[in-house]
């Protein structure tokens, strides 16, 4: 955004532009049907925005609400923000798995100019969803969000002899819990090898019949694997 005039302009600083932005969407955009506003007030960059997008009417989008993350990098705006569906969608300019917009497929940000908002990005988005070749593709379920429905994986192999229990009353320096409640586990090594963090996720065990089982004396509760797990 540029003002002046007799062949003149000041460019508007960054940050400048970026609070003119920020005010307008605080203030409501249109129908209501586009919104975004900043992810936290403190960053004095002002780097990080969500937008939303709520699927026009007759296409396979109506109703739907689409949540994006934009990052405004330094050297916005004259250089394009990037943006990322953090809802699913299936559209032609966005990869599926990652929900990253292309700029190659999305002309807005394939032919960026200064002028152009976060506002515009996000209702040319809109309108994209109204294509023939995008309004009648079928989606992935209503509110799937990338990275909670991610791909299944086996969980790392766990050997029962790396855990020990802590047992409630009468529990002995083995890990065997006697009678009583209580107790935990605790293990040395769970990931047979593997480092890293999730190997030492203990949501990957399931304690089976965990109260039944300290009950009897000497016999410490087995852990069963859970056969995949999503993450």
């Amino acid at each position: 955004m540029t003002i002046g005039s007799a062949g003149s302009s000041i460019v508007v600083p960054r940050n400048f532009r970026l609070l003119e932005e920020l005010e307008r969407g605080e203030k409501g955009i249109g129908d209501g049907t586009v919104s975004y506003g900043m992810d936290d007030g403190d960053d004095i960059y002002m780097r990080s925005w969500t937008g939303t997008i709520i699927g026009p009417h007759n296409t396979v989008h109506e109703g739907r609400i689409y949540q994006l993350k934009l990052f405004c990098d330094k050297d916005y705006p004259e250089k394009p923000p990037s943006v990322r569906f953090h809802t699913r969608i299936k559209m032609t300019c966005v990869n599926h798995e990652t929900g990253v917009v292309d700029p190659k497929k999305f002309g807005m940000l394939a032919n960026w100019q200064r002028d152009f908002t976060m506002e515009n990005i996000l209702m040319q988005l809109k309108k994209e969803m109204t294509a023939s070749h995008n309004r009648k593709l079928v989606q992935p379920p209503e509110d799937q969000t990338i990275g909670t429905t991610a791909h299944l994986r086996q969980p790392p192999h766990l050997k029962e002899a790396d855990l020990s229990f802590s047992g409630g009353n009468g529990g002995n320096s083995d890990g065997q819990g006697g009678a009583g409640g209580g107790g935990s586990w605790s293990t040395e090594d769970w990931g047979g090898g593997d480092k890293n963090e999730d190997s030492r996720d203990p949501r990957f065990l399931l304690p089976v019949s965990f109260c039944d089982q300290i009950k009897s004396k000497n016999t410490p509760p087995r852990l069963l694997f859970y056969p995949w797990l999503i993450l």
